[in-house]
C-alpha cells in the first residue's frame, strides 16, 4: 500500500503545505496510505453489505455480482476522494474560526497596548484566553519566542503556517512594524478599523444575497412540491395508475432532507461578524 501511495503522491503536490495548515502531523505518503487503507475497508464493507442483502432476497446472479462490486468500486472512489479533501475542509473550518475571533483577539491586545503593557505580554494574554485557533497560534508564537526565536522570526513564522489571508495579513503588519519600529498600538487600531469594515462589507454582501435565496427557496420547496403533488392527485383520478402512500412519505422525507441542506448552505455563507 505504501508504494501506490508513493506513486499517487506527485499527483498531490499541495498536500504536504495542507496537512500543515490542517495541523495534521503526518507526512504525505503516511496520510495517502491511510486514505487507501481506510478506503478498500469501505469498499470491502459494502460489498459485504449488498451481497449479504441480494443472498436475503435470493437474487445471488453473476448480473447482481457485478453491480456489487461496482457499487463496492465507487463507495471506494468517493471514501478516497473524501480523505483527500479532509485537509482542505479542516483548513475551511480553520479559517472560519480564525476570522471570527481575530477581531476580539486584536481589540484585546490594542487595550493591552494602548495601557502600557509590551505586545510580548499582550500576546501571552490572547494566547491564554478562549479565541480558538487564534489562541491556539499564539500559543506556538510564544513558545517559539521563549526557546529563543526573535519576536520578528516568531511572527513570521505563524503568518506562514497560517491558511487565513487576513491573519497572515495581519501577523506581517505586524512584524514589519517591529522591525521597522513603528508605534505598535497604531498599527494594531489600524488593523482592528479595516478588519471591522472588511466585516460590515461582508455582512452587507450576504444580506443581498438572501433575497435571490429565498426565491429559489419558494420555487424549489414550496411551489414546485405543490405543484407535483396536485398534478399526482389529478393523476391517479384520471387514470388507473396506482400511487402509493409510501411514494408520498418518501417524497415528503426527501423534501425536508433537501430543505436541510440548502438552509444548511445558506447558513455556511454567513460571515463570522462581530460588530
Amino acid at each position: 500500500m505504501k508504494r501506490i501511495a508513493r506513486n499517487l503522491v506527485k499527483f498531490y503536490p499541495h498536500l504536504k503545505i495542507e496537512l500543515e495548515q490542517a495541523d495534521i502531523e503526518l507526512e504525505p505518503i503516511d496520510f495517502l496510505e491511510r486514505a487507501l487503507t481506510f478506503s478498500l475497508l469501505i469498499a470491502f464493507l459494502g460489498f459485504s453489505l449488498l451481497f449479504f442483502l441480494l443472498f436475503l432476497a435470493r437474487m445471488i446472479n453473476p448480473i447482481t455480482i457485478l453491480l456489487s462490486l461496482c457499487f463496492s468500486s465507487l463507495f471506494f472512489l468517493l471514501s478516497f476522494i473524501y480523505h483527500t479533501f479532509y485537509p482542505k475542509l479542516r483548513i475551511a473550518r480553520k479559517v472560519r474560526d480564525v476570522e471570527r475571533w481575530l477581531p476580539i483577539a486584536l481589540r484585546h491586545m490594542l487595550v493591552k497596548v494602548r495601557s502600557g503593557i509590551p505586545l510580548y505580554e499582550a500576546m501571552v494574554g490572547v494566547a491564554n484566553k478562549d479565541y480558538g485557533y487564534v489562541s491556539k497560534e499564539f500559543k506556538r508564537c510564544i513558545a517559539e519566542m521563549s526557546a529563543g526565536v526573535s519576536h520578528v522570526e516568531a511572527l513570521e513564522n505563524m503568518a506562514l503556517r497560517n491558511p487565513s489571508t487576513s491573519f497572515r495579513r495581519i501577523i506581517w503588519q505586524m512584524a514589519n512594524s517591529l522591525r521597522s519600529g513603528v508605534d505598535i498600538g497604531t498599527i494594531l487600531l489600524n488593523i482592528h478599523d479595516n478588519i471591522l469594515r472588511e466585516q460590515r462589507a461582508a455582512l452587507r454582501r450576504y444580506g443581498s444575497e438572501l433575497s435571490p435565496f429565498s426565491l429559489i427557496y419558494l420555487i424549489l420547496f414550496v411551489v414546485i412540491p405543490a405543484l407535483l403533488t396536485a398534478l399526482l392527485s389529478i393523476i391517479t383520478t384520471l387514470t388507473p395508475i396506482p400511487i402509493s402512500p409510501q411514494f408520498f412519505f418518501i417524497f415528503l422525507v426527501l423534501l425536508i432532507i433537501f430543505q436541510f441542506f440548502f438552509i444548511g448552505a445558506i447558513k455556511g455563507r454567513r460571515p463570522y461578524t462581530e460588530v
